[in-house]
């Protein structure tokens, strides 16, 4: 039987990030291949990094939990009446939305003086996006007329300013 990130930490479903970080630390000083050269301590201390890293992150630990922890468990002792397809299925069905597609990667020339390329810096940038139109759905119809929000063109133009992390040591015309 496979074990569960949080018993692979020793810590409780309910265990706050501190106490996740705690047990964290605490094991990786028994486990660290500088400390244990075992071949079943490096096992474990990949386990137990594999582990933190998903119940240390919120999106991470959401999406595990929705398909591990609770009475639907794919690791649970119990789970033998459930089928794989049982780990697709959510507690909720969504309605369905489209699909985001990958688009092609922005760009955008930025400026920086000597001691921001060696130090790091964040600027703001104005980026303009397309998405379907929400109210057509992309179709450039409504009701038989041309849609009016997007003008017919199945797609609405959104602009918006990001904040862009530039790290320290940073070259010329590095992307």
């Amino acid at each position: 039987m496979l074990k569960s990130y949080y018993e692979i930490l020793n810590v409780s479903p309910k265990a706050t990030k501190e106490e996740i970080k705690n047990q964290y630390r605490k094991l990786v000083r028994i486990y660290h291949p500088d400390v244990n050269s075992s071949f079943e301590a490096e096992k474990i201390f990949k386990e137990i990094n594999k582990a933190a890293d998903i119940l240390l992150d919120d999106e991470k630990r959401k999406s595990y939990d929705k398909f591990h922890v609770g009475n639907k468990s794919f690791y649970d002792k119990n789970s033998s009446n459930y089928t794989f397809s049982d780990l697709f299925k959510t507690k909720k069905e969504k309605p369905k939305t489209p699909e985001a597609k990958d688009g092609e990667d922005i760009t955008v020339s930025v400026d920086i003086d000597f001691s921001e390329a060696f130090l790091g810096t964040y600027r703001v940038v104005n980026i303009a996006r397309s998405i379907v139109c929400p109210k057509c759905s992309g179709h450039k119809f409504v009701n038989g007329s041309k849609c009016t929000y997007c003008d017919g063109l199945g797609e609405k133009t959104i602009k918006r300013k990001i904040t862009v992390k530039i790290p320290p040591s940073i070259k010329n015309n590095e992307k």
